[in-house]
């Protein structure tokens, strides 16, 4: 359950009440003893309650296909999580996360056939709407300052194929924007399961560029800018 805040404003909706800690990124993606170091920001109930099966999602969709030496204790969790979707209170959403499972064709980088496999088909909306949401939640925790709900948050990702037919002014920007996060200093949560690197606009007090790595295999570029 979420902590119980004193008053203040919710990062997301802009409410202001009793608030309550929501975890950027979500506390799931941590098997316990959990990091030291989470991070937590101001959020209505409401909002709170409502990431609930959205991080569930995030949880299941990033974890598949982790390193497993990397990341034993994490790929545990996922296991444990996948198993306990068979209780009655999870079975309609057992249900949807099965029905995005496929068998497809695994090769070696030579060629040679291995055999199926199965493979998530994720819903990338529904990964994107999460990420945005960490980011939202990483420039209040980073600036001290809650983003309005104009400002747009955009997220871009190899992992949705994106860049199968790219448009070249954009792969120009990414690279540019990628390159000045590198520069950047990496913070971390969990030993690796989770980075990330920013930079604040200097001229929009609400613009920034981010970069986030979940186990080491899950990337996003990010930013927010006022339209």
């Amino acid at each position: 359950m979420p902590s119980k805040n004193s008053e203040g404003e919710c990062v997301y909706c802009g409410r202001v009440g009793a608030m309550t800690r929501d975890h950027i990124p979500p506390q799931n993606l941590f098997p316990s003893p959990r990091p030291t170091n989470l991070i937590t920001v101001p959020s209505c109930q409401e909002c709170n309650k409502g990431f609930d099966l959205d991080d569930e999602y995030f949880r299941l969709a990033v974890t598949t296909g982790i390193d497993k030496e990397a990341f034993q204790r994490e790929s545990n969790l996922s296991v444990e999580a996948i198993k306990k979707l068979k209780e009655p209170s999870k079975i309609n959403f057992a249900r949807r996360m099965l029905a995005s499972f496929s068998k497809k064709p695994v090769y070696t980088p030579s060629g040679l056939y291995l055999g199926q496999a199965g493979v998530l088909e994720i819903a990338p909306a529904r990964v994107v709407s999460t990420v945005r949401r960490i980011i939202r939640g990483l420039f209040f925790h980073c600036s001290g300052r809650r983003l309005p709900t104009s400002v747009s948050v955009w997220v871009w990702s190899l992992w949705f194929g994106q860049a199968n037919d790219p448009d070249p002014e954009l792969m120009a920007a990414l690279a540019e924007i990628f390159e000045a996060l590198c520069k950047q200093a990496i913070h971390g949560v969990g030993e690796g399961a989770f980075r990330y690197s920013y930079l604040m606009d200097s001229e929009d007090r609400c613009g920034s560029a981010w970069w986030l790595s979940f186990y080491r295999h899950r990337n996003f570029v990010g930013g927010t800018l006022t339209l």
